[in-house]
């Protein structure tokens, strides 16, 4: 959300692996444990906070106004998610909705988990340095749910059901 005056306030979620139900229609993924599997790597220290892929955003141009504030939700895929729609807006001068649209990548493990529409070259350059490549048949809620608002636009993720206003 970003205020008349230009001040902008974001928000991250996840549920960690979640457990793969959605409410129908509401975008909403129903939790199935507390924390992140993957993030329990070390003993977990009382008064410590567990590490996290939570990572909301804002980015400000030269000129100290916003260029785009963003967040999101997708447990370890939150990263690549962001990473991706602030490359289409910042680096690729795409407009913020069609940034969080475009096709995304996710890897893990050795391998690369893309979605439909991926620049074959890309993929092509991963499978020559080894990586093996699994291709989603469309856009899907398991590549993170963006939310953002900037200079060109605002977006909710359509593979969670989101929308972007600007009263």
């Amino acid at each position: 959300m970003v205020d008349e005056a230009g001040n902008a306030c974001v928000i991250t979620t996840t549920l960690g692996l979640g457990a793969g139900v959605w409410l129908p229609g509401l975008g909403i993924n129903l939790n199935s444990m507390l924390g992140e599997g993957e993030l329990l790597t070390e003993n977990l220290v009382p008064g410590e906070r567990m590490s996290s892929y939570m990572c909301p955003l804002v980015v400000t141009g030269p000129d100290g106004d916003l260029a785009v504030a963003a967040g999101s939700a997708g447990a370890s895929r939150i990263r690549t998610a962001l990473v991706d729609t602030l490359l289409g807006v910042l680096v690729d001068g795409l407009s913020v909705p069609e940034a969080i649209a475009r096709p995304r990548f996710h890897a893990v493990e050795g391998t690369v988990h893309v979605e439909a529409g991926y620049p074959a070259a890309e993929l092509a350059e991963l499978a020559g340095e080894g990586w093996q490549i699994v291709e989603w048949p469309e856009n899907n809620h398991y590549f993170g749910g963006v939310t953002a608002v900037g200079r060109t636009g605002a977006a909710g993720d359509p593979r969670r059901g989101g929308v972007g206003l600007l009263l």
